[in-house]
């Protein structure tokens, strides 16, 4: 009796918690205008009874800190740009960071000094290897924001790589490819 008594609690147990799933779907289903606003958005399917989920991007993976629609994350080896470039792009799916704006430049700054204690230099997409005096940043987005310190861009096909941080205000510096320095890889948010 004991032998058939257990898995007949075990079916009654799996039966319960089937019935509690249907209910707790319900009940979201059901919900109420504000919760409606923080779900994905789910549409009726085609004639197939397909349906559509809209996602939003949200998320960053773990170890990943968001801001906007990016996620960053800070490595502290050193590394030359095109060693941290290639980082990012093999082992982040990402980029050196690309920066649109001044609040997004100090956002940068304080995500990097949470993580450092200090304000180090670091390497940043910005490069014109490929032409002097011709600035694009390695994710493909345009440079129209920038925050060069005085004196900077050189006009020197020496200096072609981007670091932040440089002298005592924070700006930006054109520098030796080859020198190496931290970086922080950036990636659209899922």
């Amino acid at each position: 009796m004991k032998i058939l008594s257990l898995p007949i609690l075990l079916f009654a147990l799996l039966a319960l918690s089937l019935a509690a799933d249907a209910v707790d779907e319900s009940e979201i289903n059901a919900g109420d205008s504000e919760d409606a606003e923080d779900k994905p958005e789910i549409n009726a399917g085609d004639s197939e009874g397909e349906s559509h989920v809209e996602k939003r991007a949200t998320s960053c993976p773990s170890g990943w800190t968001k801001y906007g629609a990016r996620c960053f994350r800070y490595i502290s080896a050193s590394y030359t740009w095109a060693q941290a470039e290639n980082y990012c792009v093999r082992y982040q799916s990402g980029n050196l960071p690309s920066v649109h704006s001044a609040a997004e430049y100090s956002w940068l700054q304080s995500y990097v000094r949470s993580k450092t204690c200090g304000n180090p230099t670091i390497w940043l997409g910005g490069s014109d290897a490929e032409q002097e005096r011709m600035w694009f940043w390695s994710d493909g987005s345009r440079l129209s924001y920038n925050s060069w310190c005085s004196g900077t861009p050189r006009a020197s096909t020496s200096y072609n790589c981007i670091i932040m941080n440089a002298s005592s205000r924070r700006c930006w510096y054109d520098y030796l490819c080859g020198n190496q320095y931290a970086f922080v890889c950036a990636k659209k948010a899922k």
